[in-house]
C-alpha cells in the first residue's frame, strides 16, 4: 500500500484468500486514483502467469520460506527470472539462521499499546530440524487491559531456512544473479550475525 501511495503501480500477488481479504479491506479506504495503481491476484508465486514483465519483483518478510521443498522454491525462482524485465532488479527477504541459539527459548519481540487502551506483548519460541532445515516458530501474543482479562492468541508455522551460499547457488541455477546482499531493509551491511539477508539479483546475461 505504501507503494501505491507513493504513485507506483503494484502488481500483488497471494495463495491466501483471508490475505487478500485483508489487503482489499485497506485499500477500500483509499482514493480511486489510488486504487486504480493496485492489481491484486490470487495466485501461487510458483506458477503464477502474466503478460507483461516487471521492472522490479520483491518477495518479502521470509515469504518464499514457506515453500518447503528445493523443487518448489526453483519453480518460483525461475518463475520470478521469467517475468522480470531485462535490466530490472529482483528483492527478497529472508532471515539469517542462527543454528547456534537454544531452542524453544521464549523470546520477547516487543509490547505495544493501542488506540483503545489493549496492551500488546508478542513472544516467540522457535525449534529447529536441521536434517530436513526447517524451523517451527510458535507466537504468544497476550493482549492486557484493565477492565479485561489478559488474553493470550496463539499461532505456529514451519518454514525452510537457508544459508546466505545457498541462496546465491539457487539463484544462480535458476537464471538469476545476486548483485548485493544487504543485513536489513535500510541497507545494512550483511554480516554474519545480521538478523536477516536481503538479496538484490537481476537475471543472468
Amino acid at each position: 500500500i505504501p507503494l501505491v501511495e507513493e504513485g507506483y503501480e503494484v502488481w500483488g500477488f497471494d495463495r491466501s484468500h483471508s490475505m487478500l481479504d485483508r489487503l482489499t479491506a485497506k485499500m477500500e479506504h483509499m482514493d480511486d486514483d489510488v486504487q486504480s495503481r493496485a492489481s491484486v491476484h490470487h495466485a501461487d508465486m510458483r506458477t503464477f502467469q502474466c503478460p507483461r514483465r516487471y521492472r522490479l519483483i520483491v518477495v518479502p518478510f521470509n515469504a518464499f520460506l514457506h515453500l518447503l521443498e528445493r523443487e518448489g522454491q526453483e519453480a518460483a525462482l525461475c518463475n520470478v527470472a521469467a517475468h522480470l524485465e531485462d535490466g530490472g532488479r529482483f528483492v527478497m527477504g529472508v532471515f539469517n539462521p542462527r543454528l547456534d541459539r537454544p531452542e524453544e527459548l521464549v523470546r520477547h519481540r516487543g509490547t505495544k499499546t493501542m488506540l483503545n487502551g489493549e496492551i500488546v506483548s508478542k513472544f516467540e519460541a522457535q525449534t529447529f530440524d536441521q536434517p530436513r532445515q526447517r524451523t517451527t516458530v510458535h507466537y504468544f501474543i497476550d493482549i492486557s487491559r484493565q477492565d479485561r482479562e489478559l488474553r493470550r492468541v496463539t499461532a505456529c508455522f514451519t518454514i525452510r531456512y537457508m544459508a546466505y551460499q545457498e541462496v546465491v547457488e539457487l539463484m544462480g541455477s535458476c537464471g538469476l544473479e545476486v548483485l548485493e546482499t544487504y543485513g536489513d531493509w535500510n541497507f545494512s551491511p550483511f554480516t554474519k550475525n545480521s538478523e536477516m539477508m536481503v538479496f538484490v539479483a537481476k537475471r543472468s546475461p
